[in-house]
């Protein structure tokens, strides 16, 4: 699923290791968030539910996207999308 274009970047695990969407509007780039997230869960084999998403501004001019998703098991996690490139475009 890396080999997609429209992702670079880290593992989605924090602020620093978000994965960057390079997408050049909002549609297409909350679109691409969530495809993301399904193509790996389904890859894994695990069943999880959407639970919210919050946009961050950090100090630096940076803006992400933190999906929170609930797993089979009531486990939450977090996946970090860097979405400053179409962020309100």
């Amino acid at each position: 699923m890396r080999r997609d274009s429209r992702y670079s970047g880290g593992w989605g695990q924090s602020f620093e290791d978000a994965i960057y969407i390079n997408c050049d509007n909002t549609e297409d780039g909350i679109a691409a968030e969530y495809e993301y997230i399904e193509n790996m869960f389904e890859e894994l084999e695990i069943s999880y539910t959407v639970r919210r998403q919050e946009l961050n501004h950090l100090e630096d001019g940076r803006s992400f996207d933190v999906i929170t998703l609930e797993l089979i098991d009531k486990t939450e996690v977090n996946i970090y999308f860097e979405v400053s490139n179409f962020y309100g475009r």
